[in-house]
């Protein structure tokens, strides 16, 4: 195994869950338009990791769902692995 592969494996997954789950939707034609236009709306990725005690790593991943000259939705889940 060359060194770039030793430093990939030194992490393993103990366990994950879903740290915070939000969802925006301030009338029920938004929700209409949403599910009508799915297609439209844009999708964003924020990965961001915190270091814990022992060496532990919490790597939280936040999906946003958004369109910006539509019904202002939002949809939000932020999973932790550790």
């Amino acid at each position: 195994m060359d060194e770039k592969n030793k430093e990939n494996s030194k992490y393993q997954i103990i366990a994950n869950y879903i740290k915070d789950l939000s969802f925006e939707i301030p009338s029920p034609d938004c929700f209409i338009d949403a599910a009508q236009n799915l297609d439209k709306y844009e999708t964003k990725v924020d990965i961001s990791n915190k270091p814990l005690k022992n060496g532990m790593l919490e790597l939280n991943c936040k999906l946003i769902l958004k369109h910006q000259k539509r019904c202002k939705i939002r949809f939000m889940l932020k999973h932790v692995l550790l």
